[in-house]
């Protein structure tokens, strides 16, 4: 038996050739596969009028002067980049990343496996999964490095991250086993985007 940090639920998972999760709970029978709501985070401090530079970091957004405005501090200005509490807040944005990379193999296993399952259980994968992205971009006040640091239950870098990289990658189709097999490609889309570099300053003088 284990237990899903994201969703809050025990389920058993067998042992063996196949490996197949198998949720307990009681599903009625017949259910529709449908489109889950995701549980959304707040938005990212931003200019009124911005967007960032193509092929850039994504949380770096110019407003309609050109003057920079870093989405994951909520700070204008060409200096900002260098701070030392900017570099902590990327570095935050990184490590993320980093566990984001991480479920790939998981979700590529999972993808090819939930092919066999029963509708209702599909349906269990979606949820659980969507909720483990979202327990990737918002980790517990605990792990952070911003743990501190006073503010919104959402962190500034999680908003960043889940609007500017995440969320316009997922999967869009409400079928699970369509968003389960488009996620890994989604994943590798959200690492291209959030890893691209900063724009150097003689780009925005």
């Amino acid at each position: 038996k284990a237990f899903s940090r994201s969703v809050a639920m025990e389920y058993f998972v067998q042992v063996g050739d196949a490996k197949r999760t198998q949720w307990p709970w009681p599903v009625a029978e017949g259910a529709a596969e449908r489109q889950l709501p995701l549980r959304e985070l707040g938005d990212p401090r931003r200019p009124k009028v911005g967007a960032p530079l193509d092929g850039f970091a994504p949380y770096v957004e110019l407003d309609l002067g050109c003057e920079p405005f870093c989405v994951l501090c909520g700070v204008a200005g060409t200096s900002h980049l260098g701070f030392e509490s900017h570099l902590k807040s990327k570095g935050e944005w990184l490590t993320r990343l980093g566990r984001l990379e991480a479920l790939l193999p998981e979700i590529r296993r999972v993808s090819i496996s939930v092919l066999a399952e029963e509708a209702p259980v599909r349906l269990g994968f979606m949820e659980v999964w969507q909720g483990e992205l979202q327990f990737v971009v918002r980790p517990p006040a605990s792990s952070r490095a911003d743990a501190g640091a006073a503010g919104s239950q959402e962190d500034s870098v999680a908003r960043a991250l889940w609007h500017s990289v995440v969320r316009p990658r997922l999967p869009t189709s409400g079928e699970p086993v369509a968003w389960l097999a488009a996620l890994p490609f989604g994943i590798e889309a959200m690492l291209g985007a959030g890893r691209a570099s900063e724009p150097k300053e003689e780009m925005l003088s």
